[in-house]
């Protein structure tokens, strides 16, 4: 289960790229404040209007190691457009030089799979976060800082809009045996500032929360790039009304898709430090058609409630079982909090023939997981999975209480031309997300 050191691992928001021994990264994410289920939503001071929008006063990045000593690393950011190219601009990279100011811990005794738990806040004493925007954060080795060894990414708003997000039951054309329950997201978005010009308000991201591999961009900006081809069935979107009245960006008639499945790992009895061998759950996981047992977590990994000396991790064995279907046609990928809800060919299930089930083999942090399966296409060139589709494992239901975030995008002309994070919004089919 040791994964190779000169393999990169793919997470959306969380990328570890190819790295030569001794250090090996095991895991790596990125999280408002000290809350471990929060969005990574920095939220900065704003002269123009005191509002109160989704957002802390810094996020917190951590990191597992697998180190014979705590590592020498250093952070570097880079400003990036709503669809995560960078931004080009040199006037934003003014002043970022990086940070080293990494606390570490090290791993409790019985752990075979890393050394140390490292945490980083930005923004500190070495580096500030000036802009709004999407931001990556670069990790290097601090001796040779020219290639980095991991990426994350956080959303950095000014709040200057008001944002109102709101969810509604919809129908889509569904493939024959699957609900056609679907969702339309909507987000009305008004400047606070008269100034702001209407053209300028160009984009809204929506993402459900946690799953920030899986955009839905509604945009009059030629420049950001569509992402309908990473799902089975796209999506529809428009935009309306002008300003200073307001503007409504909307996503029409996405697949409701299914309450999360729960996968806990905290009982030590069941799942004993130390395991060397992949320890196969108690009971295959079953098709569902939108039936669900238990409310989730909104898609996050809930850890912090676990003593230290169980912070390790546990090698699992995933069985699915379609009951004497035959195999899908389409490759078949494991999406979850474990893997920062981005499908990855690390994470493609395996037919076997013999037994006529799926089986995976994953090291997963102990804690309380969600996660889903999803059909899709692994795409040769750039190793992204595309055609996403969940409808065909999970099936679809409306009561599902997935939360929808919408990120608001402004061209500021300041400092060469920017695109600025102005306002985020929440909301469920059960109502607007409350703090």
């Amino acid at each position: 289960m040791r994964a190779s050191a000169a393999a990169a691992i793919a997470l959306y928001g969380l990328t570890l790229f190819a790295q030569e021994p001794p250090v090996l990264l095991r895991d790596l994410r990125i999280y408002g404040g000290t809350d471990e289920t929060a969005p990574p939503i920095l939220q900065l001071p704003s002269e123009e209007a005191p509002l109160e929008a989704p957002g802390y006063p810094f996020v917190t990045l951590e990191l597992d190691v697998e180190s014979p000593l705590p590592p020498a690393l250093l952070a570097r950011l880079v400003h990036c457009r709503p669809d995560w190219q960078e931004s080009q601009n040199v006037f934003l990279a003014f002043g970022l030089a990086g940070t080293t100011l990494f606390s570490w811990e090290s791993a409790p005794a019985p752990s075979s799979f890393y050394t140390y738990r490292g945490r980083l806040r930005l923004p500190n004493a070495q580096l500030s976060v000036p802009y709004a925007g999407n931001w990556k954060v670069l990790l290097y080795d601090a001796r040779a800082p020219t290639t980095p060894l991991a990426e994350a990414r956080f959303f950095a708003v000014k709040p200057a809009a008001e944002c109102r997000v709101t969810v509604y039951a919809d129908l889509y054309t569904a493939s024959p045996g699957v609900s056609p329950a679907a969702v339309t997201v909507e987000a009305w978005v008004r400047p606070l500032s008269a100034r702001r010009t209407d053209r300028r308000l160009h984009t809204v991201v929506f993402y459900r929360n946690h799953r920030w591999c899986e955009p839905y961009v509604v945009t009059q900006d030629a420049r950001i790039a569509d992402t309908r081809q990473l799902y089975s069935t796209g999506y529809r979107s428009s935009i309306s009304g002008m300003l200073p009245a307001g503007k409504l960006f909307r996503v029409e008639q996405l697949p409701a898709q299914n309450e999360y499945r729960v996968l806990d790992l905290s009982n030590p009895a069941q799942f004993p430090p130390g395991a060397a061998q992949p320890i196969r759950l108690p009971m295959a996981d079953l098709r569902r058609r939108g039936n669900f047992w238990e409310f989730a977590d909104d898609g996050a990994l809930r850890s912090a409630h676990l003593p230290p000396h169980l912070q390790d991790y546990i090698p699992v064995e995933f069985i699915l079982d379609p009951e004497g279907a035959p195999p899908s046609a389409q490759e078949l990928f494991l999406v979850g909090s474990f893997n920062h809800w981005c499908p990855s060919a690390q994470w493609q299930l395996a037919w076997d023939e013999q037994e006529g089930v799926y089986r995976l083999r994953q090291l997963l942090r102990r804690g309380r997981h969600n996660y889903l399966y999803a059909t899709g296409r692994l795409n040769a060139d750039t190793r992204q999975v595309e055609a996403l589709d969940f409808t065909e494992w999970e099936g679809n239901t409306t009561a599902a209480r997935h939360t929808f975030f919408a990120f608001v995008y402004y061209l500021e002309p300041d400092f060469g031309g920017y695109d600025a994070l102005i306002a985020v919004g929440a909301a469920s089919i059960y109502g607007p997300l409350r703090r």
